[in-house]
This record gives C-alpha cells, sequence and structure tokens, in this order.
C-alpha cells in the first residue's frame, strides 16, 4: 500500500524553504524555472512538478544535460519515464506543487556552500534530495528522475556525485 502524500505540515514546510530560496535564483535557474512551466503547459498538466524541473535543467543548461547524459540520463530517456497527469493546464502561472517547493528549499540549501547563488546544478541536486527526503517520510508517487537513473543502470548516488564534483 503506497505511503501518504503530502501533508498540510508538509506543504508548509516546502512554502517557507521555497520562500527563502527563491530571491538567490541566478538568471539560469530562472530560465529553467520558466522552462519547467512550459513543458507543464506543453504537457496539459496543471501544476509544476519536479519532472518540470528536471526538463527545465535539461533544456536550459547543456552541460548538467551532459553530466547526465555521461551516465545514461538523457532528455529523451527521463521524458519516457513520464506519464499523462490531469489538466488542463490553468491561464496565468502554473502552482508549484510542494515537492517542487521543497526541490528549491534542498536547492537553497546545497547553494548555502557555494556562496549562496541557485544554480541549474543545485535545482537538479535539489531534485535529487527530495527524492531522499521524501522516500524516508513515506511519500507515495513516482519520481521520475530516479525511475530514469535505474531505466540507465546507474543510479541516483552516481547522478549526485558527478554534479557535486563539478
Amino acid at each position: 500500500m503506497p505511503g501518504p502524500r503530502a501533508t498540510p505540515e508538509y506543504a508548509k514546510e516546502a512554502a517557507v524553504g521555497y520562500a527563502a530560496a527563491i530571491e538567490h535564483l541566478t538568471a539560469q535557474s530562472e530560465l529553467c524555472l520558466d522552462q519547467a512551466e512550459r513543458e507543464s503547459r506543453h504537457r496539459n498538466d496543471d501544476h509544476v512538478g519536479t519532472e518540470h524541473i528536471a526538463l527545465g535543467v535539461f533544456a536550459a543548461d547543456p552541460g548538467i544535460a551532459g553530466i547526465l547524459g555521461h551516465d545514461g540520463v538523457t532528455e529523451d530517456l527521463f521524458r519516457a519515464q513520464l506519464y499523462d497527469e490531469p489538466g488542463p493546464s490553468p491561464q496565468g502561472r502554473i502552482p508549484l506543487t510542494p515537492r517542487t517547493q521543497m526541490v528549491l528549499a534542498f536547492a537553497r540549501s546545497v547553494a548555502s556552500g557555494d556562496a549562496g547563488a541557485i544554480t541549474p546544478r543545485h535545482l537538479m541536486l535539489g531534485v535529487i534530495a527530495e527524492s531522499r527526503d521524501r522516500r524516508q517520510r513515506g511519500f507515495d508517487g513516482p519520481h521520475h528522475l530516479e525511475q530514469a537513473t535505474t531505466a540507465a543502470a546507474t543510479s541516483l548516488v552516481t547522478i549526485e556525485s558527478a554534479l557535486s564534483g563539478l
């Protein structure tokens, strides 16, 4: 039986972390978030999820995409892990899920050791940290990056190590 979905407490924690992170985004990270929203709209999703953040990084940062691709996690492989979710996309800004907000909170935490600016690398490390955190909390639902690493015969630990080495 799947574990619980995000609780109101989790959503509040994620919102606080997101609010602290948003002012530390580099221009390239803002581009990643804009691309994530475009991906969500293109897929006719009603939210910006962690999968959209990863797609935003693939699109906006060829260097990070190359590192992931070196370990077999290509954009095409990642997209193959996705499935259609309920839509349609709302008009205006598409809301970020609590898990996506938590990605930004984790990205801020990682970036604090790197002069504080959140880069696309920090966003991807935030996606990985959120995967670990989600599992520890017993949340259900897919984690698309984890599925892609499994399909590529690698792991989140390998990807995290490659990204941390930059």
